[in-house]
């Protein structure tokens, strides 16, 4: 997922309705009802789509994405459908309009280079740079990838990236060369931790013997057969049932002051 807040689309809202809209209030459309519908002139990639919608709904309409972001379509698809009072339906239906243009556009090209390059070499992928417009960075990367492509850098706090522009002043290439093991001790390149770290621990339990009837039944200590774990207990946890407790009855089980391991 990749996110934008709603403090960036009001962001965008408010750079075109500033107070009010002044025409919808000089012809009362505020007691006025309207269905705003999308759709592209020609076949495209959707994005944008998402936020659009969510930019209509901060300005107090009904508003659903009927496209995806990242979703082929055709001339005529309906990407977007809102319904509500028709001053507030203005309020955002041209910052929405320009939303899903723009970003469709992005994505649309992305796809067709991506299309374009995989058909020389199936591995290859294609990478957006910097070079979006100031203040449309979240629009403009969400509507890359949308296209198929991937970020090469969000920004100049992720990573190091030297050019000419900064070998100028470390004395060129060879200035710059004496320094790669000095940059390369400072800032080491952060790993993804062992994956046996984050993998959810699951439980097993190996069914004892027993001439229940109910083949499906939890594993529970009965006259036929003790308990059976497939592990001893872990340090500091208690294991079921506890040392010294009474033999199960018909009553129920296990006790609810037994807590499993």
């Amino acid at each position: 997922m990749f996110w934008i807040s709603d403090e960036y689309l009001r962001l965008l809202i408010e750079e075109d309705l500033h107070i009010l809209d002044l025409t919808s209030a000089a012809l009362k459309l505020e007691t006025k009802r309207g269905i705003l519908t999308a759709a592209p002139k020609k076949s495209c990639v959707a994005a944008g789509v998402e936020e659009a919608a969510r930019l209509l709904k901060l300005c107090g309409v009904e508003a659903v994405a009927l496209a995806p972001n990242g979703a082929a379509v055709t001339a005529g698809d309906l990407l977007l459908k809102a319904e509500g009072p028709a001053d507030r339906l203005h309020a955002a239906a041209k910052t929405a309009q320009n939303v899903m243009e723009h970003s469709s556009g992005i994505a649309s090209r992305c796809a067709a280079l991506v299309r374009l390059a995989r058909q020389a070499a199936p591995q290859v992928e294609i990478s957006v740079t910097r070079k979006h417009f100031p203040g449309t960075k979240r629009l403009s990367l969400a509507a890359a990838l949308a296209g198929g492509a991937s970020i090469h850098r969000l920004g100049l706090s992720d990573s190091i990236l030297v050019f000419d522009q900064h070998r100028v002043f470390v004395g060129g290439v060879k200035g710059f060369a004496g320094l790669v093991a000095e940059l390369s001790a400072a800032f080491r390149k952060k790993r993804s931790p062992p994956k046996s770290t984050i993998r959810p621990r699951r439980r097993r339990w190996r069914r004892p013997a027993s001439t229940s009837s109910n083949a499906n039944a939890l594993t529970r200590r009965t006259s036929n057969g003790p308990w059976s774990p497939s592990r001893p207990s872990t340090p500091g946890r208690s294991c079921w049932p506890p040392a010294g407790s009474p033999t199960p009855t018909s009553s129920g089980w296990p006790p609810r002051a037994w807590t499993p391991w």
